[in-house]
């Protein structure tokens, strides 16, 4: 399939995403949040693909139009998971995104003026190059140090979490976690190491693991473990990119053969995810059920404890009565 089909792809679906939790979530201040932030990854997206294919504007001007949106999602990411996991106060919220924005202001000026951040954009056999300036490697650093500290404050808030709570979390640092890794490399390691940037198409692709797993924390969609999540949106990709294919086939028989594909992974698809269903209830009923003994056990220790120590009271009294007893027939003894 063409690349930038799945760009735009990925980028309609992060936007429906967006949609659904703006209109059917309860939390509205954090529902709001990620409709922005799927508006802002889905537009990033969008400017990438046009670096590609430009029109209006260059390659060189979409790509800096690119790192403009790719810039105003970290803040966005940040403040969301302030909002949700309120670890951190909103005044030490509101100093970080300052500090932020008076960094970003003269960064964007060093993007869109300079040579310092991107040197110059030319076209090859394997499309368009980017090279980058100085100011690249301080951006990706600054970007980084911000992603860092929302990753710490998801792990902060998922350690004192209860265990619905707890994979919430943990399906947001999953996504944030495959999507960064690989962006890190992509848009990073290989521009500045080896000046490849033939990649870049790759970053909005995943960014449907971003966008993807915090949809599936705010919902509280399957919260029964990573695994079934991971089952599900493996077979629903697949399936996706199956279904496509059947209407970029080039000829009938091809278009027929990639109908034959799609339908027999769907049973196969649909027959892993219940048995993947199935395999995740019965580990839930399992770790109830040792929840459950723990609860009784522990239980059992409190009564046992309270029962010692109301039967020791009252022995405790008829033993100090009885020494007095005692001591009195001792007394008139010696007498």
């Amino acid at each position: 399939m063409d690349k930038e089909i799945l760009i735009i792809f990925s980028a309609l679906i992060n936007f429906i995403l967006g949609l659904i939790v703006y209109f059917k979530g309860a939390e509205k201040t954090i529902n709001k949040n990620f409709f922005f932030l799927s508006l802002l990854v889905s537009i990033w997206s969008i400017a990438l693909f046009f670096y590609t294919h430009p029109i209006l504007f260059s390659a060189l001007e979409w790509i800096k139009i690119t790192y403009f949106f790719g810039l105003s999602i970290v803040p966005l990411f940040f403040y969301f998971c302030s909002i949700l996991t309120n670890q951190i106060s909103k005044k030490t919220t509101k100093a970080f995104l300052i500090i932020y924005f008076i960094i970003l202001i003269p960064l964007l000026w060093v993007l869109f003026n300079t040579k310092l951040f991107i040197r110059e954009v030319i076209f090859s056999l394997n499309g368009y190059q980017t090279f980058f300036g100085p100011a690249y490697l301080f951006c990706a650093v600054f970007t980084g140090s911000y992603l860092l500290i929302s990753l710490s404050i998801l792990i902060k808030k998922s350690l004192k979490s209860s265990r619905v709570e707890r994979l919430q979390i943990q399906y947001i640092i999953l996504g944030v976690s495959l999507f960064g890794l690989s962006a890190f490399f992509i848009d990073l390691i290989l521009p500045i190491s080896a000046g490849i940037s033939d990649y870049f198409w790759i970053s909005p692709i995943l960014s449907i693991f971003f966008i993807g797993f915090i949809f599936l924390a705010i919902l509280k969609y399957h919260l029964f473990g990573i695994k079934i999540i991971l089952t599900e949106l493996l077979v629903g990709i697949m399936g996706i990119i199956l279904l496509i294919q059947i209407f970029l086939a080039p000829t009938l028989n091809w278009r027929i053969s990639s109908l034959v594909v799609f339908l027999l992974f769907c049973v196969f698809g649909y027959y892993l995810i219940k048995y993947t269903r199935k395999e995740e209830k019965l580990r839930k009923q399992a770790e109830d059920l040792a929840e459950g003994l723990k609860q009784l056990n522990e239980a059992k220790t409190v009564f046992i404890n309270t029962a010692a120590h109301d039967l020791r009271a009252p022995l405790l009294v008829f033993s100090l009565k009885f020494d007095k007893i005692i001591k009195r027939l001792d007394l008139k003894m010696l007498k």
